[in-house]
């Protein structure tokens, strides 16, 4: 509840804002919004990812797929902000990094198992 209230008072001070300063709008925007990010981010997603961690400790890459879920998230987000800002290419290259940034994590934890099968498969030919 207190994220929501939070989220229309942000609403009403940029509105405000738009209208009282309309060239500073877009800087006043990007502040808040990494203003509310870090307030959400505090408030809701790390109890909620602690908890859920706790519950899903023992499946295997549970964490990882959590990490993966975040990072995505986190790259959406700084992507539409990048968008609504008119920085396409960069929210592009952001996206990219992104990907790149998963595949690499998900090769090294994959890599010992990759490893065994490879391993198994050579031992049945």
């Amino acid at each position: 509840m207190t994220t929501l209230f939070s989220a229309v008072i942000l609403l009403l001070l940029l509105l405000f804002l738009r209208q009282a300063i309309p060239a500073l709008h877009p800087l006043f925007a990007v502040i808040f919004f990494f203003v509310f990010f870090q307030f959400v981010f505090f408030q809701s997603l790390i109890p909620f990812v602690r908890h859920f961690i706790g519950l899903v400790q023992h499946v295997p890459y549970a964490v990882s797929l959590i990490y993966t879920a975040a990072l995505f998230l986190l790259g959406e987000l700084l992507y539409t902000l990048l968008v609504e800002n008119e920085y396409e290419a960069i929210g592009e290259l952001l996206l990219l990094v992104v990907r790149i940034t998963l595949i690499m994590y998900w090769i090294s934890e994959l890599e010992p198992v990759i490893q065994s099968l490879s391993s198994l498969l050579k031992r049945v030919q």
